[in-house]
């Protein structure tokens, strides 16, 4: 027993430089960058990108989400938010609200959450815009809204949604997801349901995905991880995200009528994926953390049985 545990404390001195090197291995430094780059990290230009997903959540907050565009520009802090569906308190509770918190995770379970998303609100009949920013989905926020885009005596609080777009102010590039939190304050100081979405751009096929962004609680929340072993190509994957795109509109292109992903230069926009650096060859891996994810991902499990094994001797 004493050998196996002398064993367990000094093996990771001796086989540390190799196992380093499982996640460094044809990998070089990038400098004061932090990152690493190599030739194997450059995906194609022409890899199918996703600018839309579908939102759900477990307690009823359902939509789409997209890339948002002013003037066909791509506005890369901003993503436009189309609800179908939201808890019936909202329209009825002064209590109950909804907040988006966008966050990155660089390591399964490691997770670094930014400031819940300021909202804004568009017509989407007249594409007006609210003046005010807001901090939730609430009746307040509603009823505010309502009065800055005329609707108070044009629809109901319950047909708000139906109306207007949500833009989600502040979902920089840098953050992988958001979380979908509702509160109600009498009940709770602390959200009583969260769940999860990818955020736009990101890429359509779920095997590219797996391959650059290897964390596993983002990848499952891919729309298509159910379909990583569907045989589907790059391209019908884009198609798939296409028809997001357009049950957000009812059939039309959204994001926006003038400006989408549709004949835009894939390297160019490639700089807006989460942990990538835009290169002219395409998009490469640009992640700090890169060994420390390989290693928590493939390294570690088998470490971890390794001295479990040593301490049973």
């Amino acid at each position: 027993m004493r050998l196996g545990r002398y064993f367990g404390a000094v093996l990771p001195w001796l086989f540390a430089p190799a196992l380093s090197g499982c996640g460094a291995h044809n990998f070089s430094a990038r400098g004061n960058l932090g990152g690493v780059t190599t030739s194997a990290s450059t995906i194609s230009p022409g890899a199918a990108l996703a600018e839309c997903n579908n939102v759900t959540s477990s307690i009823g907050v359902t939509g789409q989400v997209s890339t948002y565009y002013q003037a066909g520009q791509i506005v890369p802090s901003d993503l436009l938010l189309n609800l179908t569906a939201v808890p019936s308190q909202l329209y009825s509770s002064s209590t109950a609200y909804v907040e988006i918190v966008p966050y990155s995770e660089t390591t399964s379970g490691v997770v670094s959450y930014g400031s819940a998303a300021g909202m804004m609100f568009m017509d989407k009949l007249t594409g007006l815009l609210t003046t005010s920013e807001y901090p939730n989905l609430s009746l307040s926020t509603i009823q505010a809204a309502m009065k800055q885009l005329n609707l108070t005596s044009s629809i109901s609080t319950s047909d708000f949604f139906n109306r207007v777009y949500v833009l989600l102010l502040g979902m920089d590039y840098s953050y992988d997801a958001a979380s979908v939190e509702y509160f109600d304050s009498t009940q709770s100081s602390n959200a009583i349901s969260t769940s999860n979405f990818l955020l736009p751009i990101f890429y359509a096929n779920p095997t590219v995905y797996e391959q650059y962004k290897p964390v596993a609680n983002l990848e499952q929340l891919h729309p298509f991880w159910s379909d990583l072993s569907s045989g589907y190509s790059d391209a019908q994957f884009g198609q798939m995200d296409n028809q997001i795109c357009q049950e957000m509109s009812g059939g039309g292109r959204i994001p926006a009528s003038v400006g989408s992903m549709d004949g835009v230069d894939m390297v160019s926009a490639a700089k807006y994926l989460k942990g990538f650096l835009h290169t002219p060859s395409g998009a490469r891996l640009d992640h700090p953390d890169f060994i420390v994810n390989f290693w928590s991902r493939y390294c570690q499990p088998i470490w971890a049985w390794v001295a479990h094994w040593l301490s049973s001797l």
